[in-house]
C-alpha cells in the first residue's frame, strides 16, 4: 500500500509546479502580513522560492504604508495582530 502511495506522487509534479508559477506570474508582488516572524519568513521562502517577489510587514500599520509606496498584486493577511487587526487593515486598504 505505502509503495502504491509513493508512485502516485511523483517528484517531478512539484517542478513543473514551479516552472509554471514562474512563468506565468514573474513580476507578481505578495505582501505577507503578519506579526509572527517565523510564520513570515516561512512563508516568503517558500515563495521566493517559486519566483515570486515577495514583501513582509508586521503589522497592519506596517502593512497600510507599503500599500501606499509599493504595487502588491496579492496580500497574504493575518486576522489576529495586535494594535491593528488583519479585518481593519484590509478596510484601510480598500
Amino acid at each position: 500500500m505505502e509503495k502504491e502511495l509513493k508512485k502516485k506522487q511523483p517528484s517531478s509534479m512539484m517542478s513543473s509546479f514551479t516552472q509554471i508559477s514562474r512563468a506565468d506570474y514573474p513580476k507578481t508582488t505578495i505582501l505577507i502580513v503578519d506579526n509572527s516572524h517565523q510564520i513570515a519568513n516561512m512563508l516568503a521562502l517558500n515563495l521566493t522560492r517559486v519566483g515570486y517577489s515577495v514583501l513582509i510587514a508586521t503589522s497592519g500599520l506596517e502593512a497600510y504604508k507599503k500599500t501606499l509606496t509599493q504595487k502588491i498584486s496579492i496580500v497574504v493577511m493575518d486576522i489576529q495582530m495586535p494594535v491593528l487587526d488583519g479585518i481593519d487593515t484590509t478596510i484601510l486598504i480598500r
